[in-house]
């Protein structure tokens, strides 16, 4: 069983890895490559590969949840129309959360240099992005506030902030030792204490996950994965389903 699921893990990675690759033009990641440390250990690939594993569950049981909300097969939700998300909107607000997870490691050290770390790194990821038309305005300024405004955003406001703010607080488990209160959580997943105590532990072991050493192959680069991680993942492979 082991053998099998590490198969269907390793496969999922590969069409993972597949379906960034394409949404991300070379030339970008190219230029993110050049312009950060993504091989840094902890504020590097390893940190966006777990914030987008983690947003992308959280995606996968709102959709599931709305989507049998909308065919009577489960009761009726307090939860209002703008915050519901279903399988048309899958990819469109995957691929605005891909982008939060690839940029939000870039400002952490820039704040120690830069006083004006937002603003200039704001036009920076305008050049990327939106002059290059690889997202419109209203997808760049949600990429923005979850950038830069974190878990901080405001609650109940729009659910794709409202998913990247409770992966960045799985993802703050590295550093804190508190257990994390579930009322301060968004969505139906963040509020999971089962799945919570998953997606700390994955946190604090600092884990990289497989599909990013794929990724960097498909883009020719070597300076996307640190070098101890594809040799971690592999080890760890038998744990790093997406969903």
């Amino acid at each position: 069983m082991t053998s099998a699921r590490r198969k269907v893990y390793r496969q999922d990675s590969i069409e993972t890895a597949a379906m960034y690759a394409e949404w991300i033009p070379t030339d970008t990641f190219n230029t993110l490559c050049e312009f950060h440390n993504y091989l840094c250990v902890m504020w590097g690939s390893r940190k966006s590969g777990r914030l987008l594993n983690l947003c992308r569950n959280i995606l996968d049981v709102e959709i599931s949840t709305n989507e049998a909300l909308m065919s009577g097969d489960v009761g009726e939700e307090e939860v209002v129309p703008e915050l519901r998300l279903y399988e048309s909107d899958r990819d469109n607000v995957l691929k605005i959360l891909m982008w939060m997870c690839l940029l939000y490691p870039i400002p952490i050290k820039h704040y120690m240099k830069d006083p004006n770390t937002e603003e200039n790194l704001t036009k920076k990821f305008n050049e990327w992005l939106l002059e290059t038309k690889v997202v419109g305005k209203g997808a760049f300024d949600i990429i923005v506030a979850g950038v830069f405004d974190g878990s901080n955003t405001e609650p109940r406001e729009n659910i794709i902030l409202d998913i990247f703010a409770d992966a960045l607080r799985w993802e703050d488990a590295q550093f804190a030792s508190a257990n994390l209160n579930p009322e301060v959580m968004r969505t139906r997943l963040g509020k999971n204490p089962v799945f919570s105590v998953k997606a700390r532990r994955d946190s604090k072991n600092n884990l990289s996950p497989v599909w990013l050493d794929i990724l960097q192959g498909l883009k020719g680069r070597e300076d996307f994965v640190d070098p101890l991680s594809s040799e971690e993942a592999e080890a760890n492979a038998k744990n790093d389903g997406i969903s």
